[in-house]
């Protein structure tokens, strides 16, 4: 009853992560809010059911855990990606309003 209750948690956390990788894919970040409280509920759930003593499980687990590492991975590529493309656009921002600042400099004393 137990294995039971670990494959059904592990199965619905493959799940999710398929649908979170889904989500990253089309950038749709409503999903992905949703996507992560069905990870914490499923998370919670594991934790309650305690370790589970079944060695057949154990690949499921494996397969899972990597599948989920993935997603992390794929999460923190798109954070450093996002970050990159905000800094740049605050220095063209800046390079813009300093340019126009002058401008208009210039433009007064003309």
């Amino acid at each position: 009853m137990q294995s039971e209750t670990h494959e059904t948690l592990y199965g619905t956390l493959a799940d999710i992560t398929a649908r979170i990788k889904s989500a990253l894919g089309e950038n749709d970040a409503r999903a992905l809010i949703g996507l992560a409280e069905e990870h914490r509920h499923v998370m919670d759930s594991l934790k309650g059911a305690g370790l589970s003593r079944d060695a057949g499980l154990l690949d499921r687990v494996k397969e899972t855990r990597d599948q989920v590492h993935e997603v992390v991975a794929k999460i923190h590529k798109q954070r450093d990606e996002l970050g990159r493309q905000l800094v740049m656009f605050e220095r063209k921002k800046k390079v813009s309003a300093a340019y126009a600042g002058n401008r208009l400099t210039v433009m007064s004393v003309i």
